[in-house]
């Protein structure tokens, strides 16, 4: 009975030490080492006394539960990092979108000639979700504009893409004929038997 009084009271003390720890990561692993290394000389204690098993359990599920209490804290603690890049990218998103409705507009307002449009940039690799209801309006049509102009080059360089490789096919089967006709005009027959 000393030895469980014992261990619950260890138990008590390292939840609330681990519950006390600032949720960063460093200071997940600092505890994880420390209990882990507590909870070893535990089970090492364990193997000198009579009832090894019942300790050794005691201890076991000790680690357990120390376990995933910290990967619930880490995946609290992904969810906020997530969440937090998540914001930052919405924002860049954002003011890149203002920016470059802006800067169009200023180009529009210079010269209303019909000048080339300034080239867009071939970073997508599939189509954008990102406009959300909550992007202001001048944003979501920015957004909308460089979604389409990306969609629209990509296009383009996909079917110069397909129209090379054909191309290249082409002269590929056209060699492959030529030489098998050379071929068959070297090659002779063997005689035919009489």
């Amino acid at each position: 009975m000393p030895l469980a009084l014992l261990l619950a009271s260890q138990f008590a003390w390292a939840s609330d030490a681990v519950q006390a720890q600032p949720p960063d990561q460093q200071g997940i692993d600092r505890v994880r080492a420390e209990e882990t290394s507590r909870l070893d000389q535990e089970e090492a204690l364990c193997q000198t006394r009579f009832a090894v098993n019942r300790c050794a359990d005691l201890v076991r599920r000790q680690r357990l539960e120390m376990l995933a209490r910290l990967r619930r804290q880490e995946s609290v603690l992904n969810a906020a990092r997530r969440t937090q890049r998540a914001a930052e990218q919405r924002l860049r998103l954002e003011e890149k979108a203002t920016a470059h409705a802006a800067d169009k507009n200023a180009s529009d307002s210079a010269s209303d000639d019909a000048s080339l449009p300034e080239p867009p940039s071939l970073t997508l690799s599939r189509p954008r979700s990102d406009i959300s209801p909550k992007t202001p309006a001048p944003a979501r049509l920015a957004l909308q504009d460089i979604q389409q102009t990306d969609t629209a080059v990509i296009r383009a360089s996909n079917a110069e893409t397909y129209e090379r490789k054909q191309a290249e096919a082409q002269k590929r089967r056209e060699s492959v004929e030529r030489r098998l006709k050379e071929q068959a005009k070297k090659s002779r027959s063997l005689p035919i038997p009489d």
